[in-house]
């Protein structure tokens, strides 16, 4: 993220991202996963949880995590 946002252009920005993610991924185009092992490790290390879950869902949820990051109101995988 842009350190040189002001935190009003930030949060909006984060929240429209979040937004956005709201459904599945729709194609591969959306959600391309270059190393499955690195994903699972990174979603284990957001608390995101992986059982049962398609690996775009799961990229998806470690994306929203680290945007929620920023946004204190938004935690939660």
């Amino acid at each position: 993220m842009a350190e040189d946002a002001g935190d009003d252009a930030f949060r909006t920005l984060a929240y429209e991202m979040l937004a956005r993610m709201q459904d599945p991924c729709t194609s591969r185009e959306e959600c391309v996963i270059t190393d499955q092992e690195e994903m699972i490790r990174t979603a284990i290390a957001y608390g995101v949880p992986v059982a049962g879950r398609r690996l775009e869902d799961v990229a998806r949820a470690i994306a929203r995590a680290i945007i929620a990051d920023y946004l204190p109101d938004q935690r939660s995988p």
